[in-house]
């Protein structure tokens, strides 16, 4: 996935040059709104967040129509970071993770996901983990975590039709 390969080389700059300014904060300006999610603050955070979206990306691709779930994705990640920006910056791509697990959840809602149970069990689990993570380490804002799943899942049952139907 080309999105995961344009965070490792960012992150391969970030050790060499500051990429603070990238960072999206209260105030800031617009475009920083878009760049915020390519900025990892260690290789940890750049490894957990890709995984992610890694995984999810696929669960979707294999049970809704890909093309619909783009913008979702895209708009309630932008949102949520305009929304719940502080006067500390953000950085990292875990608004897009949510705005994903958020679709996913919908999608089983509405049963057309894994038929494996495994399979079914290891997207919870990782929800669920994700979830935990942004609740109890500090120095995360947990607000655009809460915000980009909301807004992902508003839209997600809003345009439920075209998501998983393609109608």
């Amino acid at each position: 996935m080309y999105l995961i390969l344009l965070f490792i080389l960012i992150y391969s700059v970030s050790r060499f040059y500051d990429l603070t300014f990238l960072s999206a904060c209260k105030g800031c300006e617009l475009w920083r709104y878009l760049t915020f999610h390519f900025v990892h603050v260690s290789f940890f955070h750049l490894a957990v967040n890709s995984f992610a979206i890694y995984l999810y990306w696929k669960a979707l691709r294999q049970a809704s129509n890909i093309k619909y779930a783009l913008p979702v994705i895209a708009a309630s990640s932008l949102a949520a970071g305009y929304l719940s920006a502080t006067d500390i910056p953000t950085i990292g791509s875990s608004a897009i993770a949510f705005s994903m697990i958020a679709v996913y959840c919908v999608l089983l809602f509405f049963k057309k996901g894994p038929k494996d149970g495994q399979t079914l069990k290891l997207y919870i689990v990782l929800a669920a983990f994700a979830i935990i993570q942004s609740i109890f380490y500090t120095g995360i804002n947990v607000k655009i975590h809460a915000l980009s799943f909301l807004f992902a899942a508003f839209l997600s049952f809003l345009f439920r039709r075209k998501l998983f139907y393609g109608l």
